[in-house]
């Protein structure tokens, strides 16, 4: 959804921008709005646009070569899961420490659309994030742990090749 946002108008079937209006309705999600410039200065969301293209074109790409890699069994898995972990969950880390900056608003229904929140906005937005930031976050741990037993047994490997 949030691809649409770098996507020039027109490209997209009027269909599409139905998602993207009906989760800008319900959530109020501030950098998703900036992103697609009904919000804010020109260049004030410039930063999450970027996260967006790199999600386009680094992100996405190596999330399927890592299903691919899993599916094969292939001994490359740990090193995308950790590529992959990693650049996500160090950019959903802004993404959610600017949407827990954003005001909230006491009063369910008054708030500025897209400049403050209201609890039920918050908790939407927080539920669609943080999966976003613990399933990447914990694809690098475990692909790490993964890099580390394989250059363990390398190495033990070395080890027995060097006595022979």
């Amino acid at each position: 959804m949030d691809l649409q946002a770098i996507v020039p108008p027109g490209a997209l079937p009027s269909f599409f921008r139905i998602v993207p209006e009906f989760y800008l309705s319900i959530s109020g999600d501030p950098l998703i709005a900036g992103a697609m410039g009904l919000h804010g200065a020109p260049t004030q969301f410039t930063w999450f646009r970027t996260f967006i293209t790199m999600e386009g074109l680094f992100q996405l790409p190596v999330f399927f070569l890592g299903l691919y890699a899993l599916k094969k069994d292939s001994p490359y898995t740990p090193v995308l899961l950790t590529l992959y972990g990693s650049h996500v969950t160090t950019t959903v880390v802004p993404v959610l420490t600017t949407t827990l900056a954003t005001p909230i608003s006491a009063n369910m229904t008054n708030t500025t659309p897209f400049i403050s929140l209201n609890a039920s906005q918050l908790t939407i937005l927080m539920a669609s994030y943080i999966p976003f930031l613990a399933v990447p976050l914990a694809m690098t741990i475990d692909g790490t742990r993964r890099m580390i037993q394989v250059v363990g047994r390398a190495q033990e490997l070395e080890k027995i090749s060097k006595r022979s």
